[in-house]
């Protein structure tokens, strides 16, 4: 049996971008030509990297950022959010003469978010900056990637990966062509993570689709993925694990906001991997820690901590029917999470 180990001594890094949110809440997207007057409109640093850095930090884990920043006072806050929650940033470039990327956030009803961004190149991680990097990565226990890195440099880090055995944790998002990696290799993922749309365009599958098993199967065989987990927000996720298709059904939360919640499953899904536990749990903590993020408004700032997460699967500890029991005093060491049975 693997022996499990506490969040504190894993050693994390997050490669991708940080940026600030401007989140807008409306009760309709607008359309072109529209005039619509915003319920709030915030500015927050955010980004996938920087979600899901804060996230593992929270968690207690050691984070080192990759990424790009400019030098304005955008990025300035972004790295004081940063440095508060004890994320190393000393892989975090700036570009002094450049914008550091706004991406626009909108806020729908019950959960709903359309989300519009772009990063120019020169904000983006490079090859050298991955091969910079080495060191972080030699030191890590796991690496988290997402799709706002070049397809170039995701390749460059997962040889790096490789060379020192290291888990390494894919985000496929924000979703990409069918065309843009069809010939792409992820050799070297030990868990991909995608969303439905994700899903679709990445590996075929489609919740009209009766054979989803062969879909994920064949994209892990290919790319020797030892995980694959499809993200279905209320509806929960679905894995596929050693031969097996499972499903973790949905937990309930009230949605005031569902921006970052993606985020907090995939770093809490990294840090159960890493600790040693087996798919079902991780998976367990990864789908409370999304629920806990999708409460509370924000992305960055809705991350959960440690205590929160032990908190809430104490109170939704799946029977083996599927049913939710609430009510179960949470335990009282922190630096260990609860275990589940596996989740078939």
């Amino acid at each position: 049996m693997t022996e499990l180990r506490r969040f504190a001594d894993i050693r994390c890094v997050v490669f991708g971008s940080y940026v600030a949110d401007c989140a807008i809440q409306t009760a309709t997207l607008p359309s072109w030509d529209d005039d619509i007057r915003a319920q709030s409109i915030v500015i927050n640093p955010g980004g996938k990297a920087a979600n899901q850095a804060v996230a593992l930090a929270r968690m207690g884990a050691q984070v080192s950022a990759v990424g790009v920043i400019g030098g304005d006072a955008v990025g300035a806050d972004i790295m004081d959010h940063l440095r508060s929650n004890q994320v190393d940033t000393s892989g975090v470039y700036v570009k002094p003469t450049s914008a550091t990327p706004v991406c626009l956030v909108f806020n729908g009803q019950r959960g709903k978010k359309s989300i519009t961004w772009s990063i120019a190149e020169e904000l983006q991680v490079s090859v050298k900056q991955a091969q910079e990097s080495e060191v972080l990565i030699a030191e890590a226990d796991v690496i988290i990637l997402t799709f706002e890195l070049p397809l170039t440099t995701i390749s460059s880090i997962l040889q790096a990966a490789h060379k020192y055995q290291k888990k390494v944790v894919l985000n496929a998002a924000p979703c990409r062509s069918a065309i843009e990696t069809a010939d792409a290799n992820f050799s070297g993922v030990t868990a991909l993570v995608v969303n439905e749309r994700e899903a679709h365009t990445l590996f075929g599958y489609s919740k009209q689709l009766p054979d989803e098993f062969a879909d994920m199967s064949t994209f892990a065989g290919r790319h020797g993925i030892d995980l694959v987990c499809v993200t279905r927000g209320a509806a929960g996720c679905s894995y596929w694990y050693a031969g097996q298709l499972n499903h973790h059904p949905g937990l309930p939360v009230a949605v005031q906001d569902s921006v970052g919640a993606g985020d907090a499953f995939v770093a809490t899904l990294a840090l159960y991997q890493a600790a040693g536990y087996e798919p079902a749990t991780a998976i367990r903590g990864a789908c409370t820690a999304g629920g806990l993020a999708a409460e509370s408004p924000g992305a960055l700032s809705s991350m959960p901590t440690h205590q929160q997460l032990r908190r809430r699967l104490a109170e939704w500890s799946h029977l083996g029917s599927g049913s939710v029991e609430i009510g179960v005093e949470p335990a009282q060491e922190l630096d260990t999470p609860i275990g589940y049975s596996r989740v078939a």
